[in-house]
């Protein structure tokens, strides 16, 4: 079972890791509460933002991002809810994932199971990037606990990756130079490049070894099952798929769907124009909040 669960190379990767992880907790006006919630498939580190009434709104962040990445979004995040923002289990981060994920309901299991640890009935659901890959398990593995779910740029269940950025992926994974590194940035975030902690916060993401499910294209009948309202925002010059089949395909079998291409935009779009994307996401929310009784 220890070669089916997510880990860190050795110790010193973990080191390396975690000294990085460490100087992100201070760049936050605010220091968020933390709580580590058991699951069946491990500990869960989660970052919670703010206080309010309304459902709250969970955060998958991207790949090699965690709990406390979406400092660049801190004035942009509802007041009226408590963001709860998880270090995704089996991804580098204070999560310690000691049972197996490999597939959609081990996935929307442990996502259930971290919401019960908080005593959350019904929360919405945001991913980005790789995020919106876990948000996809999420809700086609039977989450119960999700009131709706957002995708930020990920066509990756809906359309293949251009060969382009395959090729560009495949370089960058298999010789993670820095040229090589730099060229994915550079593809994929052209309006707002990393900081030099981001960087190098990644490159120590690169002693994880993790083993949760690689993205795929999910079938008509995984999306025709989904009862759930999805919004999928999507940049217009993305690099990471395919944005007009993704939208055709989401408004053709998801019954309750919306899909907004942002124009100008490329995969970096949610810290690029976050007063335009966040507003249409918390319009998308609460327009579907769940009933009170």
């Amino acid at each position: 079972m220890a070669k089916q669960v997510g880990k860190f190379k050795n110790e010193q990767a973990r080191a390396e890791f975690l000294a990085c992880y460490d100087e992100f907790e201070r760049l936050w006006p605010q220091r968020p509460e933390i709580v580590d919630v058991a699951t069946s498939s491990g500990s869960t580190r989660v970052y919670l933002h703010g206080r309010g009434d309304a459902t709250p709104l969970v955060l998958l962040p991207p790949m090699g991002g965690n709990g406390l990445c979406w400092y660049p979004l801190i004035g942009h995040l509802p007041t009226d809810r408590t963001v709860i923002a998880p270090d995704t289990i089996g991804t580098p981060g204070r999560s310690e994932q000691t049972a197996p994920v490999t597939n959609a309901p081990e996935f929307a299991c442990w996502l259930d199971e971290v919401l019960a640890g908080l005593g959350v009935g019904k929360a919405h659901l945001m991913g980005y990037s790789e995020g919106a890959w876990y948000t996809a398990m999420a809700m086609t593995g039977g989450a119960r606990r999700l009131a709706s779910a957002t995708l930020i740029d990920g066509s990756t269940p809906f359309t293949k990756l251009p060969w382009r950025m395959m090729l560009v992926f495949l370089r960058a994974g298999i010789r993670p130079t820095d040229k090589n590194l730099r060229r994915f940035d550079e593809l994929a975030m052209p309006h707002r490049r990393p900081t030099e902690l981001e960087i190098r916060l990644s490159r120590a993401a690169l002693g994880y070894r993790r083993t949760l499910p690689w993205p795929r294209i999910l079938t008509d009948e995984e999306l025709e099952a989904v009862e759930l309202p999805v919004l999928a925002v999507l940049g217009a010059q993305s690099p990471i798929g395919k944005p007009l089949e993704a939208r055709d395909r989401i408004l053709a079998h998801i019954r309750d769907s919306r899909v907004e291409i942002i124009e100008g935009s490329a995969h970096d779009l949610l810290f690029h124009k976050p007063g335009v994307i966040m507003p249409l996401i918390l319009d998308f929310i609460h327009k579907n909040e769940p009933a009170t009784v």
